[in-house]
């Protein structure tokens, strides 16, 4: 999937994965939509989308629309690319409802509160992925000295030894990110 403005609306579109063919609109919609992630089984399709002065977090069936919910909603502009865990069951974002940028995740059925995994409170930053196995998210945010630096952030179950606290994984002069 990818996101074009070709319809003088921003639009998800989808192309077939099987060798050539022309791009096709996923849905027409008065809402901006954006950032489409497909779920690990491709049932289903993560999105941003900004209506009535909101910036919505949405699931969409996939590769047909029909089913629509939101997961969650803020002010915007406030969520980033969307990402499923691995499993499918939880969708990570980042939001700045709290002034700065933090990584957060919710159930991706819709249900249940959302969870506050990392505190940054910084201007910029954003979840960036989550690994395989799920037990790590890396995200990128800024350093005082060294720009954009990327973390790691375990996420391994409670009371299995570990605990949560993020380390960098790479920082350097350089702006690293995505």
């Amino acid at each position: 999937v990818f996101m074009s403005d070709s319809t003088g609306n921003m639009d998800i579109w989808k192309v077939p994965v099987g060798g050539p063919g022309k791009p096709v609109l996923y849905e027409r919609t008065p809402e901006y939509e954006v950032n489409g992630e497909i779920s690990p089984d491709g049932r289903w399709m993560a999105c941003m989308g900004t209506a009535r002065g909101k910036t919505m977090l949405e699931i969409l069936s996939f590769p047909d629309p029909g089913i629509r919910y939101q997961v969650s909603i803020d002010p915007p502009p406030a969520l980033s690319t969307p990402m499923w865990s691995p499993d499918g069951l939880r969708i990570l974002f980042s939001s700045n409802r709290s002034g700065g940028f933090d990584v957060y995740t919710k159930s991706a059925s819709g249900t249940g509160q959302e969870e506050l995994l990392i505190e940054m409170g910084t201007a910029t930053g954003a979840a960036v992925d989550w690994s395989r196995d799920g037990r790590w998210i890396l995200y990128q945010m800024p350093g005082p000295k060294t720009g954009q630096d990327l973390w790691i952030a375990p996420q391994f179950p409670e009371g299995a030894g570990g605990d949560r606290k993020p380390l960098p994984y790479l920082q350097a002069q350089f702006d690293e990110q995505d």
